[in-house]
């Protein structure tokens, strides 16, 4: 019988200083699920380069938004999700 998933979510300001704190919170989820130190590792550089880039690249032109990272727990695997949210004002004269 398949148990289901814990899910924790995540939402940060897409703002450089803000990235660490997801990299933190997958590693901690991680470190709690058993995985090892080299898997933390890899988990913590894959979720700084997705949070990095949807700073950079998402972000771009737009004054705010939001990041949302899913972390998705289940017996055999993590699954982590990064999501860019975009708000946009548009100005029509």
């Amino acid at each position: 019988m398949n148990q289901a998933a814990d899910v924790i979510t995540l939402t940060i300001p897409a703002k450089p200083e803000f990235v660490s704190i997801a990299r933190l919170t997958s590693s901690g989820v991680a470190n709690r699920m058993g995985y090892t130190f080299d898997d933390i590792e890899d988990i913590k550089i894959a979720v700084s380069e997705a949070c990095t880039n949807a700073v950079s690249h998402a972000y771009r032109n737009h004054e705010t938004g939001t990041i949302n990272i899913r972390l998705e727990c289940t017996q055999r695997s993590l699954i982590i999700t990064v999501i860019a949210m975009v708000s946009v004002s548009i100005s029509i004269r």
